[in-house]
């Protein structure tokens, strides 16, 4: 089971709960999560719900946090409708500048 908060505090307060707490990037927030051994990370629009477009930089960054909390799996959600294939591709293996596989050894 996971389990997505719509309001920062849940996230602030550190919830001690045997499932999944999906972590987010969102204009509430960026909040990254490893409580099981898993992330499940949804990007939802760093500054505006669903609709951004992110940037090489902004996916780089967002892996290196993933990386420091040492999860054993990693799963990425990108809920940014227009630009999600794009987002994605982004991360995808041949990009290796960028895509989260290989900036985190797996």
């Amino acid at each position: 089971m996971a389990i997505e908060f719509r309001d920062k505090e849940w996230y602030e307060r550190g919830i001690d709960i045997n499932s999944v707490i999906v972590s987010i990037d969102s204009p509430i927030g960026t909040y990254i999560v490893n409580n099981v051994g898993i992330i499940y990370l949804r990007f939802h629009g760093r500054k505006e719900w669903y609709s951004y477009n992110y940037s090489e930089g902004e996916l780089r960054e967002i892996a290196l946090k993933v990386k420091e909390l040492k999860p054993e799996k990693v799963y990425l959600f990108f809920n940014n409708n227009h630009n999600m294939l794009e987002n994605a591709r982004l991360n995808d293996e041949d990009n290796e500048r960028s895509n989260f596989s290989s900036l985190m050894g797996f």
